[in-house]
């Protein structure tokens, strides 16, 4: 299903709708403020020839409604929304869990394929050497071009594990962003991983660098810039 919402939309409220989410004892700023609030796209349906998308979104004071909306000339229209009642309440906040986990997976498995492409691609390239096949006593001045391996066995420019690590941590960092400790959580963790591949001289610090550069600007404007 295309997410045709993307946090930044602009709204074209036609007063006969805003009657009938009215009528729900719904307001349009509530509805704007779930649909922005990392709102779950869950289902969509054809109604006389128009595609109208079904969001799940919460509002600040923490109610859940099913919003039903179109596209129109680039701008959302709202048909209506309302709110979700106890029984129903419990049970779609297990469709969203489930729904917002396949997005997340589906969008860190997309930035790391994405970012291993261009990995791939740029080693082929450059087929630098790894500081391990640098000979003891040897100048460090010589290492691009002249590896004399493919890029899945050895190249070293840039570095496949900071790339993969930090596009997935980008997404993550991404989605939950709520959750102060999360960002710092996974960006460490990929630090982490990053570093050691220079510990190992698996990579020089450049490899390194240009891999989770690389992974994150996949990830934070290619990947999450759709969704």
């Amino acid at each position: 299903m295309q997410c045709i919402y993307n946090g930044s939309a602009v709204f074209d409220w036609d007063a006969n709708n805003l009657r009938k989410i009215r009528a729900h004892r719904i307001k349009a700023e509530e509805v704007e403020k779930a649909l922005s609030n990392d709102a779950i796209p869950i289902y969509e349906q054809n109604v006389e020839g128009e595609v109208r998308y079904v969001y799940y979104g919460e509002t600040e004071s923490g109610r859940l409604l099913a919003v039903v909306l179109v596209e129109r000339g680039g701008t959302i229209r709202v048909v209506t929304a309302y709110g979700l009642d106890a029984g129903q309440k419990t049970v779609e906040e297990a469709r969203i869990v489930v729904g917002d986990l396949e997005l997340r997976l589906r969008s860190a498995g997309e930035a790391y394929a994405d970012s291993a492409v261009v990995d791939l691609a740029i080693k082929a390239v450059t087929r630098r050497k790894r500081p391990s096949d640098v000979p003891p006593g040897a100048p460090f001045n010589d290492t691009f071009f002249s590896g004399g391996k493919s890029p899945f066995k050895g190249s070293a420019f840039p570095s496949g594990h900071a790339a993969g690590v930090f596009a997935v941590a980008t997404v993550v960092a991404s989605r939950y962003h709520k959750h102060r400790w999360v960002p710092w959580a996974v960006y460490g963790f990929a630090t982490a991983v990053s570093f050691s591949r220079v510990t190992t001289s698996a990579h020089f610090p450049s490899d390194v660098f240009l891999g989770a550069a690389l992974g994150y600007t996949i990830a934070r404007y290619q990947v999450l810039g759709r969704h």
